[in-house]
C-alpha cells in the first residue's frame, strides 16, 4: 500500500550516522521499469560517493558516456566491482518479482541491500523468507481521526 511511509522510514536508515564510512546508494525505479538506468545509477553514485538521488552527481562526462552506452550485462558486471561488505544499496518502489530478478546477481558483494515494495510477495521474493522483511501497517480508522482531530 502507498502512503505508509516505507521509503521515508528507510531514508531515515540511510542517512543514520551509525553507516559511518558505508557506501551508499539509493534508486528509485523508474516506470516503465528500466534495469540499464537503475544499474548506471547506482554505478555513478558510487563512483562518485553520492548519498542520495543521483541529480547533479560529479561523474566525468568520460564516466557518464561510459556507463550510458553500456549494455545490462556489462553494468552488471560492473556495478558488482563496485559493491563490497560495506556497500548499503537502496532499491525504492520495485513494483514486480520479474524487476528484481533482472537486477539481483550484481548485489551479490553488498554489505546490505534494502528494497521497499508495495507488494508483499515482492518483499518475499527479494529476502528469501518472510525473516528479513518488515511490513509497515496503516492505522486504524480511530486512531486514524484522533491524529487527524488532535490539537496542538
Amino acid at each position: 500500500m502507498g502512503g505508509l511511509g516505507k521509503t521515508t522510514l528507510v531514508r531515515s536508515a540511510y542517512r543514520s550516522q551509525q553507516l559511518g564510512g558505508w557506501k551508499r546508494a539509493w534508486v528509485t525505479a523508474l516506470r516503465p521499469f528500466d534495469p540499464e538506468a537503475l544499474i548506471g545509477s547506482l554505478e555513478l553514485q558510487l563512483l562518485n560517493g553520492a548519498r542520495e538521488d543521483p541529480t547533479g552527481t560529479t561523474a566525468t562526462g568520460k564516466e557518464k558516456k561510459n556507463i550510458a552506452t553500456m549494455g545490462l550485462q556489462e553494468l552488471v558486471k560492473e556495478l558488482s566491482g563496485l559493491l563490497n561488505y560495506k556497500c548499503l544499496v537502496v532499491l525504492d518502489d520495485i513494483s514486480t518479482t520479474a524487476e528484481w530478478d533482472l537486477v539481483r546477481s550484481c548485489f551479490k558483494n553488498a554489505g546490505m541491500v534494502i528494497v521497499t515494495t508495495r507488494e508483499r510477495y515482492v518483499a518475499k521474493h527479494c529476502s528469501g523468507e518472510d525473516m528479513g522483511m518488515y511490513r509497515l501497517e496503516g492505522l486504524n480508522d480511530a486512531v486514524a481521526l484522533d491524529l487527524l482531530t488532535k490539537k496542538k
